[in-house]
């Protein structure tokens, strides 16, 4: 309730539209305003999708852009313009909320998704389109990712510090679950289909697709259980875990 009320406000005050649309923003406050538009948004897509409502931040409704990638010492209040983003193998104090953002934008999707499924009937061809469609840009996106967070075998975090190995964990775990909200949505609308009549026929089954994620995230909480313990990589870490 306290979110929905903060996000229309939000909106009220104009963070969904890019601040280079008004001239009376500077770049710093600019750069804060896209900051604090982004972490709305992540909260809306996560929350909403806990409690099952739909989102209210949505991606048609305005042009805000993304926050660059950025040192917090490259950011001043007198500064006339923004720098170049750092590249990607630059760790900056953003970049993981950047990445979280870009993974949690397709999950909004998958949300709207299944919403539009809920709400009217939907041709079974044109929803199988959708979910390979939307199952790509969860690819994309993750295989986009800077590599220092993308998963890897704790054998070869040896040299990394826990948070980096959480944040990987975290979203990793974004995608999978991503996927087996996606496929499951979807074997339950060809499940309806085939009750009524209508012949399946599909080279993956989309039940092994999403076991096969729900498997993913199982085999995560092991090792993240395992590292916990007092033998472990992530012996420093308590509630962090919550959400995982």
């Amino acid at each position: 309730m306290i979110l929905g009320i903060i996000v229309r406000l939000a909106y009220r005050m104009g963070y969904h539209r890019d601040p280079s649309h008004f001239s009376n923003i500077s770049p710093f406050d600019g750069e804060m305003r896209r900051r604090l538009w982004s972490m709305l948004v992540q909260l809306d897509i996560q929350i909403s999708g806990q409690v099952g409502l739909p989102r209210m931040a949505r991606e048609d409704q305005g042009d805000t852009r993304e926050p660059r990638n950025l040192l917090d010492e490259d950011l001043h209040h007198d500064m006339q313009e923004l720098p170049p983003p750092r590249p990607e193998a630059v760790q900056t104090e953003i970049q993981y909320s950047l990445s979280e953002s870009k993974l949690l934008s397709i999950r909004g999707r998958i949300d709207d998704w299944k919403e539009a499924l809920t709400n009217r009937r939907i041709n079974v061809a044109a929803a199988e389109a959708d979910v390979a469609r939307l199952d790509k840009q969860l690819d994309d996106a993750y295989a986009a990712l800077p590599e220092l967070l993308r998963m890897r075998p704790m054998a070869r975090s040896l040299v990394d510090n826990t948070e980096t190995i959480l944040r990987r964990f975290i979203l990793f775990l974004h995608i999978q679950e991503a996927k087996c909200l996606l496929y499951f949505r979807y074997s339950t609308l060809l499940l309806s289909h085939s009750n009524d009549g209508e012949s399946q026929d599909h080279p993956v089954s989309p039940h092994s697709k999403y076991v096969e994620a729900a498997l993913q995230i199982l085999q995560c909480q092991r090792i993240l259980y395992d590292e916990t313990q007092l033998s472990g990589r992530l012996t420093r870490i308590d509630g962090s875990l919550g959400h995982c």
